[in-house]
């Protein structure tokens, strides 16, 4: 087995979402040979597998003996009609794939490459194809620094399973600071970008299979979200009525009252408010990019504007009354704010403008919102997310279908309920309990 020997490193870990398509191959896995999808045949296959789970296949190739050789992917959904319009889907992104292996595939050497020569191929393929925010881009490189400075040098056909196995073993025990430990959680993040740039030279065909597919760092259990209790909520609208800075204020309430995510509520302007029919209209989302990124795309800024994080993030919230009434209000007071300084309002100007009329940035959203939460006596695990999660568990605890759920909060309805379902209240808990006791009893026979 390979020794590899650590520098001693201190970059920061952000958390990070995997973008990259998960596909199963069928008949060569035994032989451990990778599939190079070039073409797709047929229209594919769609097989119920369980309640909400479909297998879809493909055929991308064929062996020396003339046998289909077939690309597998699980999926979540509601109908074999739904199922078959994500085969659609996968089908044209296998072909996309395809397209972009083929035109960038002769950029780089299967003889002579190297990981770090292979990390920086999937990062700019990823910045070229627009897959991901700029802003993950950067957390992608960050992970990606751990092994491109221990095994970068390496040529990429030479590393093995066991190889990568000593590595996220010497990573645990002393990649962290000073030579500690890391943690598991970041090990993992880890294992599974490399894991990603690996089938990403498969697709290039830089190297026949992936071999550490397979090369599990550690499992990690996802913490449970805190959720706030309904009188939490009315409380905490109360406290922000109150206070004082009110671009900050704002934001919180937007968030509480509406479960908006952070970036689509930094990105909103007064043209999105819609006063008439008392709803918020989501079409875009700030994220934050780093300088070199906001030169490349001829920003002004570091703060971008993009479309929401999800497919179905377009969309109308409604506005309930104690947000709408304080939104009024704020509108003719913000005006009167930027006035004062020197800036005009219009239907372009954000909603939660800072005092020069700008977005406010992402990041000290979260910021304000942790230290308000704290001060305020409420519970430390909450954050800016938990009030989205807080939002939609409630509207799922009285009683509204998934579906229509899913519509205001821009996640499909199985996102719903397997993201929110298990977030469910102790006062819907006991109900439920009350409810079974009076249908479960036994008459006592005199």
């Amino acid at each position: 087995m390979t020794n590899i020997k650590l520098k001693q490193t201190t970059p920061a870990m952000v958390s990070l979402l995997l973008m990259e398509l998960t596909i199963s191959f069928i008949g060569y896995r035994k032989k451990r040979e990778g599939v190079k999808i070039m073409k797709i045949y047929g229209n594919g296959s769609v097989e119920k597998k369980g309640k909400d789970k479909y297998l879809l296949r493909v055929v991308v190739d064929h062996d020396e003996t003339g046998k289909p050789v077939r690309a597998s992917k699980m999926v979540n959904a509601t109908g074999k009609r739904e199922a078959e319009r994500k085969l659609r889907d996968w089908i044209s992104e296998l072909e996309a794939q395809a397209a972009q292996a083929a035109k960038t595939g002769n950029k780089l050497n299967a003889d002579t490459v190297t990981l770090g020569e292979a990390i920086h191929e999937y990062l700019d393929f990823l910045d070229e194809t627009q897959k991901v925010r700029p802003h993950t881009i950067d957390g992608y490189a960050k992970t990606l620094a751990y092994p491109e400075r221990a095994l970068g040098g390496r040529l990429l056909k030479d590393i093995t399973f066991a190889d990568m196995e000593q590595f996220y073993r010497d990573m645990k025990d002393h990649g962290g600071k000073d030579g500690g430990p890391l943690g598991a959680n970041t090990v993992s993040k880890i294992g599974t970008f490399t894991n990603a740039v690996f089938k990403r030279a498969v697709q290039l065909q830089l190297i026949p299979y992936n071999p550490i597919a397979n090369a599990c760092p550690f499992k990690v259990e996802k913490p449970k979200k805190t959720i706030m209790s309904e009188e939490e909520v009315n409380r905490l609208i109360a406290r922000l009525l109150e206070y004082p800075r009110k671009d900050q204020a704002t934001a919180m309430l937007i968030n509480t009252c509406c479960g908006t995510r952070r970036g689509e509520t930094c990105a909103l302007t007064w043209q999105h408010v819609d006063f008439d029919h008392h709803v918020l209209n989501i079409v875009q989302a700030a994220t934050q990019i780093s300088k070199a990124q906001a030169e490349s795309r001829n920003a002004k800024s570091t703060l971008w504007l993009d479309k929401p994080k999800t497919a179905n993030g377009t969309r109308s919230i409604p506005i309930p009354d104690v947000l709408y009434e304080y939104l009024l209000t704020e509108k003719e007071e913000q005006r009167k704010r930027l006035e004062y300084y020197g800036y005009y309002q219009g239907d372009d100007t954000p909603v939660c403008a800072t005092s020069t009329g700008k977005f406010m940035q992402p990041s000290n959203m979260s910021k304000f919102s942790k230290t308000f939460l704290i001060d305020n006596g409420f519970d430390p695990s909450l954050t800016l997310h938990s009030l989205r999660h807080s939002y939609v568990t409630h509207l799922l605890d009285r009683g509204y279908p998934p579906n229509q759920i899913g519509q205001i909060s821009g996640q499909s309805p199985l996102v719903v309920m397997n993201t929110y379902g298990n977030h469910r209240s102790e006062v819907v808990i006991k109900q439920m309990a009350t409810e079974l006791n009076s249908m479960m009893y036994v008459e006592t026979v005199s």
